[in-house]
């Protein structure tokens, strides 16, 4: 064997093949790899401290941004209120317990205080106590008196945050805590309250420590003028005055190497736009390049393994590989009888050309069987289970189906034949129409199993409506007339612009076909030309449908329970055909699953449920009206479980409306009513239940802030102030602004001015 081999030209070209493919990874790594380690592994370093950095970033935004939200939750609880606090005697427990379940919303929190102006006390989510009680003894701050810290409460406009201070907490432990505050007032101008939340030093530290990375490096927090907030190790080189030029540059890198105190750091930088936080790692040079060496060390022990073993393994390598390619040849030599072929590479060639000629075969079987896929895809349409365009036109790009027209109509070719027709046969008659359709109509059909009859679902355009009977009446008489020697009946559906109405087109065209009874076999029967000639019927329920979608989305079960009925008792005694009965179980089952996804729900409708094909299948009212009950029972009982969560983001959605619209000329207290799909009185009740206040004083409350704030921001006249607010007549805003502050809105721009000029 190793003779033959060598006389093979294939042999010696493997030889250099294997010799080339073992230089080249050798070449790379040593002139390329190697040469550019150190800088990888440190842009690895580097790297990888600017993504813990963005990290840390990232999830103290979040918890900081969570305390503006609390302190809105606090805004809008109305048991937090302050007029809710004048005739409350166990006001204390009533603030503890609500502070309490704010101060597990976000891990950094120690406590919430809340403070309202004029008041003695001080509640937090533990117990209620004096102002001089609690800066004395309970969270005594070093650099804090209480004159100060009194003050403070009642002075602050914006937003504060106290930087890490030692606080002696009670009995008598010290740690340094950050204090942010926050007034308490939905524009920040004059303000009812502060509430503060302690976070203590230790929480950040904790958070920087978890994104360590083994080596012996060092994170700082910075505020927006560059102090120190927290640090893992307050080391000297921080305060040093490398550190700070580079902490006062306006052209700092967010990584780069920096000299402190005469040692080398790689430095990492992140600054948060959301907070105007910096974050810094320093991570030392000399730690990371020892674990640099360790490694280059490393990289040529394997590189020299490589050229070893790649050497030893080259002609062991050539042996296994030849031989399979040698032994291939003989093997089609022998089963081809051709030993024409002047080497290995020619044999294999006639072998793939075999292979290829064999595969474009089994090609051709498998795209026979695709034919299955579009009877399969046409059955989920008018089945209801593909209820959009874009899901259809996803599934039937691969065979051939696709809807481009903007509306969509059902049409059942009945073959009126004594014998069953084949298979094949009605493949042929489903081509037949496809191919014979106008360019104005897309068609694609499926026969019916059960029965000699064929489905279609056209694809039309709108303008083009108005030639659906001369162009069906054509397919009828000249092109199945030539190819079938039997009748042909077509029931037709209704045309819709919906997808998702094609199943009702279905339920539409079986119809019309059931008429044939009527108006004989042959013919071409629309659905609208059956119900038009039909005796006048009790009119459908829409009002019914429409109350029946509103009051799910507002949880009004008592109402869907009484519509509910009223539906039923209409399907059980009023006198309307089955087709009608069946129509109207399937819009209210479809009605309630759009209107659930609408609510962003996911009630499912079980699979006892009927879809559109098993409708089809009742032949009483009965039998649906034990449907439709099992249907209401159990929407009934899933909208009750999730009926709270849809009141909190129901009110919250009202709240943001409100703030967004109570300025606009066009407000009133009907458009957001209706808005929000709700009868007026009923829209005014459910804000003043929940929020403890109607809504004509909230939005006259949001419409003095936002006059005060102008008021003292701009030098324009009271009318143009007026119309800013939401109000027409400029009398009618002064008489509600004196109503309520007391003094008028000049009086009031005056008496502020005045009181600027003194300080």
């Amino acid at each position: 064997m190793f003779t033959h081999t060598k006389k093979s030209k294939l042999f010696y070209k493997y030889v250099l093949s294997y010799m080339v493919m073992l230089l080249i990874p050798i070449v790379i790594m040593g002139t390329f790899v190697y040469g550019n380690f150190m800088k990888i592994l440190k842009e690895e370093v580097l790297t990888n401290n600017l993504n813990r950095l963005n990290n840390i970033s990232n999830q103290i935004d979040t918890q900081l941004s969570q305390l503006d939200q609390i302190r809105s939750q606090i805004f809008l609880n109305k048991d937090l209120r302050p007029f809710y606090f004048q005739n409350s005697p166990l006001k204390g427990m009533v603030a503890r317990d609500e502070l309490k379940s704010y101060t597990t919303i976000n891990p950094l929190l120690e406590d919430i205080i809340l403070y309202y102006r004029g008041d003695h006390f001080l509640y937090s989510s533990t117990s209620s106590y004096e102002i001089s009680r609690f800066i004395n003894y309970i969270y005594h701050y070093e650099n804090w008196s209480e004159e100060e810290f009194t003050n403070t409460l009642l002075s602050l406009q914006s937003p504060l945050v106290r930087l890490g201070e030692p606080v002696t907490t009670f009995p008598n432990e010290k740690e340094n805590m950050l204090t942010f505050l926050y007034p308490l007032s939905n524009t920040n101008i004059n303000p009812y309250g502060t509430v503060l939340f302690l976070i203590p030093e230790k929480a950040f530290q904790n958070m920087l420590q978890q994104e360590l990375k083994g080596y012996d490096e060092n994170s700082i927090i910075l505020d927006h003028e560059n102090n120190i907030i927290t640090a893992l190790r307050y080391e000297d080189y921080l305060f040093s005055q490398e550190f700070q030029n580079f902490l006062s540059s306006s052209n700092k890198n967010q990584q780069e190497t920096i000299i402190l105190n005469k040692e080398k750091y790689f430095l990492s930088y992140v600054s948060s736009p959301q907070t105007k936080w910096s974050y810094v790692t320093l991570t030392p040079v000399e730690q990371v390049m020892a674990k640099i060496k360790i490694a280059q060390k490393r990289f040529m022990y394997v590189l020299l393994i490589i050229v070893l073993l790649g050497s030893v393994a080259t002609y062991g390598m050539i042996t296994l590989n030849y031989n399979p390619i040698r032994q291939l040849k003989l093997y089609t030599e022998k089963l081809w009888n051709n030993n024409t072929s002047s080497n290995e590479i020619e044999a294999i060639k006639n072998t793939l050309d075999h292979l290829s000629n064999e595969n474009l075969q089994l090609q051709g079987k498998v795209k026979a069987h695709q034919y299955a896929a579009k009877p399969y895809l046409l059955f989920q349409i008018l089945n209801g289970h593909i209820k959009n365009i874009e899901e259809s036109n996803s599934k039937g790009k691969e065979i051939g189906v696709s809807f481009t027209k903007n509306c969509y109509f059902v049409a059942i070719f009945q073959v009126h034949s004594t014998q069953p027709i084949e298979q094949q046969e009605k493949q042929s008659i489903i081509k037949i129409i496809e191919e014979q359709l106008p360019n104005f109509m897309q068609g694609y059909g499926r026969e019916d199993l059960q029965n000699n009859a064929i489905i279609f679902i056209f694809n039309i355009d709108e303008s083009a409506l108005c030639y659906i009977e001369r162009t069906l009446i054509e397919l009828q008489q000249k092109t199945l007339t030539q190819v079938l020697s039997s009748p042909v009946t077509i029931g037709v559906g209704k045309a819709y612009s919906d997808f998702s109405s094609i199943p009702e087109s279905y339920l539409e065209a079986i119809t019309a076909l059931d008429y044939r009874f009527i108006q004989g076999n042959g013919k071409v029967i629309f659905f609208e030309y059956v119900m038009a000639q039909q005796t006048a019927v009790s009119p459908y329920p829409t009002r019914q449908m429409t109350t029946l979608k509103q009051s799910i989305k507002q949880g009004r079960m008592d109402e869907v329970d009484d519509i509910l009925k009223e539906l039923l008792d209409f399907i059980q005694n009023t006198p309307i055909p089955l087709f009608v009965a069946r129509g109207l179980c399937f819009d209210l089952i479809n009605g309630v699953a759009q209107t659930m996804h609408e609510l962003h729900q996911e009630f499912v409708l079980n699979t006892q449920y009927p879809d559109i094909l098993s409708l089809t299948k009742f032949e009483t009212v009965e039998e649906l009206t034990d449907v439709i009950k099992q249907l209401c029972y159990d929407l009934n009982q899933y909208i009750k479980e999730h009926k709270e969560k849809q009141e909190q983001d129901l009110i919250q959605e009202i709240v943001k409306y409100l703030q967004e619209n109570f300025d606009s000329h066009q407000f009133s207290i009907q458009n957001a009513a209706d808005e929000f799909q709700m009868s007026l009185p009923a829209f005014s009740q459910y804000f003043k239940d929940v929020s403890g206040q109607t809504i004509s004083d909230y939005v006259t409350y949001l419409r003095m802030e936002k006059a005060k704030e102008l008021l003292l921001t701009e030098d324009i006249p009271l009318k143009e102030i007026a119309h800013l607010v939401g109000y027409y007549n400029v009398s009618s805003f002064i008489r509600r602004f004196k109503q309520l502050s007391g003094i008028t809105p000049g009086e009031y721009r005056k008496q502020h001015e005045t009181e600027t000029q003194k300080l």
